[in-house]
């Protein structure tokens, strides 16, 4: 970024330069000599450099490098998160062109606030998530709704207060394309029919685990929510009755109703009848569904694309032959579901544009099934195979020779392949961006096989218990763009493998060393490198102390998740460490650890600071507690031992739930 910024003089005396200012504007050439090249090029061109950067910190270094710059980037954006809302008035002033508005990370949204927000940008605002916040009431819904005139987008998901009167106050912006209301258990047919009669132009709406919705709102949705395109309606009550009333909507798309236990086959008829336009249907956990009601859809010429009916009764042999009716099918998701008497020779038969299939936990998937399956599937990019145990090299080598444009494999808990199925594997597969060999009793010489990936960008290792520090070189020399590496409780991991990884793959993001029990403070000091790494868990790390985690609070500036569970050798002056270094940390766990009530308390004022985790911390008082409750503004979840639950005054812990976090005590020993 420096580099790109640097800038030339440019010097008048040059014939090719005198020629080139005719172009230049008068004012321009009248300072030529202290002229930047930067000063030349148009609005238009700047921002169009600016669109490239990516990186927060890239378009942070970018507007405070100039005035021009600063004020180019504050009259462009149009998407803004704040962790804090008192910060809103002064931003909101700074930048004028500002569109979608992110408040679910602020701990405590008043009233008043939503009032400001209303009022200050509610004209030009497009969309506005307020998930999780618990602090507001309908009279902020209120406020929002009479200023909002142009509001397209409103995510009210986890808003457990969230009722009768706000709802219907949402009615009043006509304007509402997309709804979330997953999770508000407060909210009634009635009020979603007030809702759906007012807002008629709605193609988005989510009442997953809205659980006192009933038929009664699904019929007010189907007779005026007519361009509806996308609706979700897991864990609810519904019957049959509301499919009659969903297939009303012939322009929804995308149908999600997992875990409904009443609907059936005979519900499923009634989208047969009804809607053209289905491209999306999750039915997982419908235990009233059988393959039976999806072959009805099936044979209908339904324009599916996505279903997925996983953890549902057995799958059979028919179900997959009328998949032949839905040329446009492109993904499959079969988890839990007991493939022992199926044929999956015939999705290879009848699916040939499938771009993803998921078998994970799935009874009776072996290698024939599997070599059958993919051969007749070229274009697959996403196979999920986890816990798939009777898959073996025989199963990866037909994966190798029929899906070349594999992007995502998952073989959790699959162990009975090796390293030579491996090796084939990834010879062929060149652009895998993501793997998952978790708990598959990989060794090094599988890890050479997967080295040969350098586009992967995802690699779990998990309980991987034979790979070590050689193992892990091969993935360092060459897969150069691994934003994740996960080595959970692969415990021959030592010092020397992890120095070798952060040399090399310095565009980590996450690095899980849990239990990695032979990682010292030389492995962490080799992490000051990685700095743009994000989440850091070194759970049950018992020979780290201050020394090596002095290095990454100091290098690694950007971290937001920490966790050092039961790291039971650092001192307890490392959270003042944290608190001083790691200003961005959003997220920390030192349970079973030691601290001081200084070290909790700076940690708990961190600007950032939402969710800690402090069960059975040494050498922290009753009244330190009680200081990090008063200083953390921004907790939105603290983890505390039960015992604290009767020490602490209750008019503090009170306090600290109206402010809008949320306790959860542990009895864990």
């Amino acid at each position: 970024m420096a580099s790109f910024l640097r800038t030339e003089t440019v010097h008048v005396a040059h014939p090719k330069v005198k020629v080139f200012c005719r172009y230049v504007p008068e004012i321009c050439c009248r300072s030529i000599k202290s002229m930047s090249i930067l000063d030349i090029l148009h609005d238009s061109i700047l921002l169009n450099i600016q669109e490239r950067l990516s990186h927060p910190l890239d378009l942070q270094s970018w507007a405070l490098s100039c005035k021009r710059f600063y004020a180019l980037e504050a009259g462009s954006r149009r998407h803004l998160s704040l962790l804090r809302l008192h910060t809103f008035p002064v931003l909101a002033q700074r930048y004028p062109s500002l569109q979608h508005l992110d408040l679910s990370s602020c701990t405590f949204v008043s009233d008043e606030g939503l009032g400001y927000v209303a009022l200050s940008v509610g004209k030009r605002l497009l969309s506005l998530n307020l998930s999780s916040v618990c602090t507001f009431t309908y009279l902020g819904l209120i406020l929002l709704a009479k200023e909002c005139i142009s509001l397209l987008h409103l995510d009210l998901s986890k808003c457990l207060q969230v009722g009768e009167l706000g709802i219907m106050a949402l009615a009043h912006i006509h304007t509402l394309q997309s709804l979330k209301l997953n999770g508000c258990v407060e909210v009634s047919d009635s009020s979603l029919a007030f809702l759906a009669f007012h807002c008629r132009r709605l193609r988005s709406l989510c009442l997953k685990w809205c659980i006192r919705i009933t038929d009664g709102a699904l019929f007010t949705i189907g007779a005026y929510c007519l361009s509806l395109q996308e609706l979700d309606v897991s864990y609810t009550e519904i019957t049959n009755a509301s499919l009659s009333a969903i297939c009303k909507l012939r322009s929804l798309e995308k149908l999600r109703m997992v875990a409904c236990s009443q609907p059936d086959d005979e519900g499923l008829l009634c989208l047969r009848n009804g809607s053209r336009s289905l491209q999306t249907l999750d039915v997982s956990r419908c235990r009233n569904i059988s393959y039976g009601g999806i072959m009805e859809l099936a044979n209908g010429e339904f324009p599916l694309k996505h279903i997925m009916m996983s953890y549902c009764y057995p799958v059979a042999d028919p179900l997959l032959q009328s998949f032949a009716n839905l040329k446009a099918l492109h993904s499959i998701r079969f988890d839990g579901c007991d493939m022992n008497a199926v044929d999956l020779g015939m999705i290879g038969k009848w699916c040939k544009n499938l771009e993803g299939i998921s078998l994970s936990k799935c009874k009776g998937v072996t290698d024939l099934g599997l070599s059958a399956a993919v051969a007749g599937c070229p274009n697959l990019k996403s196979i999920d195979l986890t816990c798939c145990r009777e898959v073996t090299d025989i199963g990866l080598s037909s994966i190798a020779s029929s899906c070349k444009g594999l992007v995502s494999l998952k073989l959790e808990s699959c162990g009975n392949f090796t390293e030579h199925g491996l090796q084939m594997l990834c010879s062929s597969c060149e652009l895998l961006e993501e793997l998952d060999v978790t708990d598959s009793g990989l060794n090094d010489a599988g890890l050479k096989g997967i080295a040969r990936c350098n586009r992967l960008k995802a690699l779990k290792l998990g309980v991987c218990e034979e790979i070590h520090d050689t193992g892990l070189s091969y993935i360092a020399s060459n897969c150069l763009d691994l934003r994740e590496l996960d080595l959970y409780r692969s415990v021959e991991i030592s010092d020397a493998g992890i120095s070798e990884i952060c040399s090399q793959c310095t565009k980590l993001t996450s690095l899980n060393m849990s239990y990695c029990t032979k990682v010292t403070d030389a492995g962490l000091s080799a992490l000051a490198r990685l700095q743009d790494l994000r989440v850091l868990e070194l759970r049950g790390c018992t020979k780290l102390s201050s020394i090596g985690l002095f290095a990454v609070a100091k290098n690694c500036r950007n971290l937001l998740q920490l966790d050092l569970k039961r790291c039971t050798s650092i001192e307890e002056y490392v959270p003042l460490v944290l608190a001083q270094y790691c200003q961005n940390l959003r997220q920390v766990t030192l349970s079973y650890c030691s601290a001081t009530d200084e070290g909790v308390v700076a940690l708990a004022k961190g600007r950032c600071m939402q969710k800690m985790s402090l069960v059975h911390v040494r050498n922290v008082s009753v009244l330190g507690f009680s200081k990090l409750l008063v200083a953390g503004e921004s907790l939105k979840k603290v983890k505390l031992p039960v015992h604290l639950g009767n020490s602490l005054p209750q008019q503090l812990i009170e306090q600290v739930e109206n402010r809008g976090c949320k306790f959860q005590w542990m009895e864990k020993l």
